[in-house]
């Protein structure tokens, strides 16, 4: 599935945790310029870049949820 593959292609990818992956919000993302704001632990923020591969599988997700991976 699409989900599945984003979900290991961040995770492997972008050097996500799985708890980071998993609170992922839409408004932190932009594929237009390939970064995303990702919160880690201690409620720090850092912005991370994304691989095209990685853009190309986020674009095949529905965007109806606030979270990425619902």
């Amino acid at each position: 599935r699409d989900r599945d593959l984003s979900l290991i292609l961040l995770l492997y990818g972008a050097g996500l945790r799985i708890s980071e992956a998993c609170q992922l919000l839409w408004e932190n993302m932009s594929l237009k310029a390939r970064t995303m704001l990702v919160v880690g632990k201690g409620q720090k923020e850092r912005r991370v870049a994304l691989l095209n591969i990685v853009v190309e599988s986020l674009h095949r997700l529905p965007k109806e949820s606030r979270y990425v991976f619902t």
